[in-house]
């Protein structure tokens, strides 16, 4: 989203307040004061500052010099520099971040405020390649810079220096984790590539490591099996194939703030000797939205219900299920919505198709607490048999605690009739596509 407020002039002050900047009230005299703080040799980008302040308050600011400590400081006491510089990037060295105005502005214009940031707090080193390196001690910060650079078509990778104890000419100091930012802007020096909207990095090593905590893979949409990892690093993922029967067996735990918006989205298409049990379930709090979007075609067993529970005021659920049965399958599937607060609301869908022999199965869970006021929840179970061989079942099960909730459940099943096939097939069509 553009802002055409925000001006080539006004993105570069930014990117030089992100590199040298402060902005902080005075004790004494309580008006507002930006400093830049640069080095004696950096007299080009001081006096660049101080025209690019002139230009957007009106206000020429001071250049103190400092020939003991070999600097140079730029200081304004405009309120509208002030104003602009805490609005667009709020916070101290350590906890600053680009606010949400300026991660939505096109990437070109974000090019302009990343390319000063770098020339205030950047380095490049030669050593048969360029490396472009910046530090900041916020971790947010880092990550922002990080995203747009990939918006620019640029991997940068980050490394942490930990910070801890340490003594400066005889006086402790406590140091903060720093966060390295470092790329090649040559291509050709560059391990990473760019093609069709993904980073390939090259993997240099594989080691195991001992690891009791919690593991999560947020999956990436995309025209093969992907998963993000640590920022915009994509591999390859693969399902093989046993000879004997194999258990596959995971856990999805999604957990949705105050006001978020998730769609989770899976399709499902393990070999015919997979047994598939897996857990799914996510947290809505207050006026969250949870989607579960979930296919099944694969396997010889899968069952999964996902779950949503519906933990604050105004959360809603929204579970698709849609699953296939062939030969020798047997689709288990479902969805669970626990109401926990008033005024939530659920929805369940699940459609099905069985045909030579296989067999699907609806199993669901709607309960509403004691306590859960003014709870909407709505089951619809449709399903199609193709054959004679072929079995579909519904097990709803409904627990409800509050009289005022509004619960509709209904089911049908269907199947192809032979003369809708002989019908189809007078008009042109094989009988595979009159099935489809």
């Amino acid at each position: 989203e553009d802002a055409p407020e925000l001006n080539e002039d006004i993105l570069r002050l930014l990117g030089y307040y992100l590199a040298e900047g402060s902005a902080f009230i005075h004790k004494s005299l309580g008006i507002p004061v930006v400093e830049f703080s640069f080095g004696t040799d950096e007299e080009e980008l001081a006096e660049e500052v101080a025209r690019l302040v002139e230009e957007i308050s009106g206000k020429r600011p001071s250049i103190i010099r400092d020939a003991r400590r070999n600097a140079l400081t730029v200081v304004s006491y405009s309120k509208e520099i002030y104003e602009l510089c805490s609005k667009e990037c709020p916070g101290q060295s350590h906890d600053r971040f680009l606010s949400r105005r300026i991660m939505k502005l096109p990437p070109e214009k974000q090019r302009i405020l990343v390319e000063a940031y770098l020339k205030g707090d950047g380095s490049v080193y030669r050593r048969g390649r360029v490396l472009v390196r910046a530090t900041t001690t916020s971790k947010l910060l880092a990550f922002q810079l990080q995203e747009i650079l990939a918006r620019l078509g640029i991997f940068a990778s980050i490394m942490v220096r930990k910070g801890g104890e340490d003594k400066i000419g005889g006086r402790r100091i406590t140091r903060k984790d720093q966060y390295i930012i470092a790329f090649s802007p040559n291509k050709r020096w560059s391990e990473v590539r760019l093609v069709n909207g993904f980073f390939y990095v090259p993997i240099r090593r594989v080691r195991r490591i001992k690891y009791k905590g919690r593991v999560y893979n947020l999956e990436v949409v995309g025209p093969h099996d992907s998963y993000l990892v640590k920022g915009f690093t994509v591999h390859n993922c693969t399902a093989p194939i046993y000879s004997t029967h194999s258990l596959h067996s995971a856990v999805v735990e999604i957990v949705a703030k105050k006001g978020a918006y998730v769609r989770y989205t899976t399709l499902q298409n393990w070999s015919s000797n997979v047994y598939n049990l897996v857990t799914k379930r996510a947290h809505a709090y207050e006026y969250a939205t949870v989607e579960w979007v979930d296919a099944n075609i694969g396997s010889k067993v899968t069952m999964k219900y996902p779950s949503v529970y519906l933990l604050g005021k105004g959360a809603k659920a929204d579970i698709l299920s849609v699953a296939f049965a062939g030969r020798g399958q047997h689709q288990d599937t479902g969805a669970k919505a626990v109401h926990l607060a008033s005024d939530t609301t659920s929805r369940i869908t699940s459609k099905s198709v069985c045909k030579d022999g296989g067999r699907t199965s609806y199993r669901g869970l709607l309960h509403v607490a004691k306590g859960a006021k003014n709870v909407k929840s709505s089951v619809r179970c449709d399903a199609l048999i193709l054959d004679d061989l072929s079995r579909t079942d519904t097990y709803p099960y409904n627990e409800i605690y509050e009289d005022d909730a509004t619960i509709t459940h209904e089911a049908t099943v269907g199947k192809i009739s032979e003369d809708q096939i002989f019908y189809l097939m007078s008009r042109g069509l094989t009988e595979q596509e009159a099935l489809n």
